[in-house]
């Protein structure tokens, strides 16, 4: 039985939006005025950079796989399930923690605008594993 990622990823409405980034890939799955929900699928040991959120909140829930969630100065091993709310302003980062592909579901709230967050400077990096 394939795995939720390689389900995501044959599904023909979801594969023309997906977007490539270094760390994986992610889709639009639905927009509106209260929010955006995108799925991310992060390739094993891949990290997305620490970034803090300027107007909107965040609200992630891993559906497949482990992962390590900066939130502020706290870590958060988060497994299939697990959900974490990232106010707007908190400095975060995620990392798959594990060896198969790490699928989230992204809620974004609020102002729900594209390419609103920023990279944290490098000499503030994402703590050690």
């Amino acid at each position: 039985m394939a795995g939720l990622s390689e389900q995501l990823a044959d599904n023909e409405e979801v594969k023309r939006d997906w977007t490539e980034r270094p760390w994986g890939t992610h889709a639009t799955i639905y927009r509106s005025d209260a929010g955006v929900i995108h799925i991310m699928s992060v390739k094993p040991k891949a990290r997305l950079s620490l970034r803090q959120n300027f107007d909107h909140t965040e609200h992630w829930t891993i559906a497949q796989g482990n992962a390590e969630v900066r939130h502020g100065e706290q870590i958060h091993n988060l497994g299939k399930g697990g959900s974490i709310l990232i106010p707007n302003g908190t400095v975060h980062a995620l990392e798959n923690a594990g060896d198969t592909p790490l699928v989230l579901v992204q809620l974004q709230l609020d102002k729900a605008t594209e390419g609103t967050d920023e990279d944290i400077p490098a000499t503030q990096t994402y703590p050690a594993s």
